[in-house]
């Protein structure tokens, strides 16, 4: 009994150090290079010290870090009004998959298996969430430009498989024994402290897009701002999701193409008059004209039991450029086959995404949500702009850099995106890196067990003929 108490002071030392080095890594602490080893605590005071200690280790290092987050204690921006409720929700249903992860890390021996294993194990733990509310530790290499541009080969998978991968390795380190590996992650952590911005200056043509980060509400800041980004000439300008709701009675969407005659266009969301529930809908509107209707594939929690979910994907004409633009609606990004799928559309160079993210302290959940969007650029090969009521807002170009963003002002923004669609290896084979962790974690036990009961045969057979032999 002392000694099992022990392991769980130990697991809970642990927990807190990286749960603490999690919340500093993660979007809003922006101390990505922590990422590389932040594991390693609780990796190595729950090896080998029980399920049971694994489990509630991974469950207090998630959870302390919705402490500290909450708290913003390590937070510039600070936003004191919300409750917690959606930080320790989002928090707690990634926990699951961590504390699962820990859990089987700290059985027996599992921490001797191959390093590769584990690391595919945690991403397939990880993807389990998509049945929920996505996430990542590869968000916390959003702005790290190497590690967005992988995803453009394995999509957000890969890059959180050597996150994990690398503090795994950093866990084995044994004195005197120096591994190749160690140079590649030491050069991603090093990587991490920077972010360049990519150069305004772009050569041939380009497309300038525009974003308005109003609260709910203000439709006369709305309209200021969208002007704002006009004077600018922004080839569309997206408003946060459910702005159109402001301007629009039933299906009565006149007020939206007035204010889109002698501007430029503008995109945003509203509630459709379909039944018996009605749809999230986006849509472009330019000069006092409306583009096809996009419907919300992703409804986000209780959202499902308020609209209908869309079926297929949409891109409208972009009216200064032979391109379209591809739309999509706030929770859709969370999810890479959604994005894929409008990134995939003839011509499609850049994806509008109108968004309202709950309210968290600090921004929280708003600042992990657009985590994503470098990501999904980069694995697409597509620009994104995404407009957001409080914070987050942003502009990012088809290689996943973000080009202009908005912390928790209340304004538009305007920059230019390059206008090229780039081809990538994720838009053409889509999730494989993620189906090759699956098919590894599956057969990788099994062709163990098969190779040791052969072995075992063997040893049978052997020992058979040398007692045959005795006897004769």
């Amino acid at each position: 009994m002392r000694q099992k108490l022990i392991s769980y002071l130990w697991a809970g030392i642990g927990a807190l150090a990286t749960g603490t080095m999690l919340v500093l890594a993660l979007p809003l602490g922006e101390q990505a290079w922590l990422a590389w080893f932040m594991l390693v605590p609780l990796l190595w005071t729950t090896k080998e010290k029980g399920f049971l200690a694994g489990f509630l280790g991974g469950l207090g290092a998630v959870f302390w870090c919705a402490w500290l987050s909450a708290s913003g204690v390590f937070y510039h921006h600070k936003n004191f009004e919300p409750s917690n409720g959606w930080t320790f929700t989002a928090c707690g249903l990634y926990a699951f998959s961590f504390a699962i992860f820990f859990a089987v890390w700290a059985d027996r021996k599992n921490h001797e298996k191959p390093i590769w294993w584990l690391a595919a194990l945690a991403v397939v733990l990880e993807s389990v969430l998509l049945l929920e509310i996505p996430a990542t530790l590869a968000l916390t290499q959003y702005r790290n430009n190497v590690l967005v541009w992988l995803a453009s080969i394995g999509g957000i998978w890969l890059t959180s498989f050597l996150v994990w991968y690398s503090n795994i390795l950093a866990t084995n380190f044994k004195k005197g024994i120096w591994k190749r590996e160690y140079l590649l992650f030491l050069f991603f952590c090093v990587l991490s402290f920077f972010h360049p911005t990519p150069s305004k200056t772009l050569e041939g043509p380009s497309i300038t897009v525009g974003v308005a980060q109003i609260a709910d509400g203000l439709d006369k800041e709305l309209l200021v701002a969208h002007q704002e980004a006009s004077i600018e000439k922004a080839d569309f300008v997206v408003w946060p999701e459910f702005s159109g709701m402001l301007f629009v009675r039933g299906d009565d969407t006149s007020k939206l193409k007035d204010a889109s005659v002698g501007t430029s266009p503008l995109i945003t969301s509203f509630r459709d008059l379909a039944t018996p529930l009605p749809h999230n809908v986006a849509a472009m509107y330019s000069d006092g004209k409306e583009s096809a209707r996009y419907e919300k594939r992703k409804l986000f929690a209780s959202e499902s039991k308020m609209h209908t979910p869309g079926t297929k994907a949409v891109a409208v004409p972009l009216l200064t450029d032979n391109g379209s633009v591809g739309l999509n609606i706030c929770f859709d990004s969370c999810y890479p086959n959604i994005f894929r799928e409008s990134a995939a559309l003839p011509n499609v160079k850049v994806v509008a995404l109108p968004t309202i993210d709950p309210d968290s302290p600090h921004y929280f959940v708003a600042a992990v949500h657009a985590a994503y969007s470098p990501f999904r650029c980069a694995e697409n090969g597509v620009a994104m702009a995404r407009a957001d009521g409080h914070f987050g807002s942003m502009i990012v170009n088809e290689q996943g850099q973000i080009v202009a963003e908005l912390k928790d002002e209340q304004k538009s923004l305007t920059a230019e995106t390059s206008g090229k669609r780039a081809w990538t290896v994720y838009r053409v084979l889509g999730d494989w890196f993620w189906y090759l962790c699956i098919a590894g974690v599956i057969l990788y036990p099994i062709l163990t067990l098969a190779k040791g009961r052969k072995v075992r045969t063997t040893m049978s057979e052997s020992e058979l003929k040398l007692g045959g032999g005795g006897g004769n």
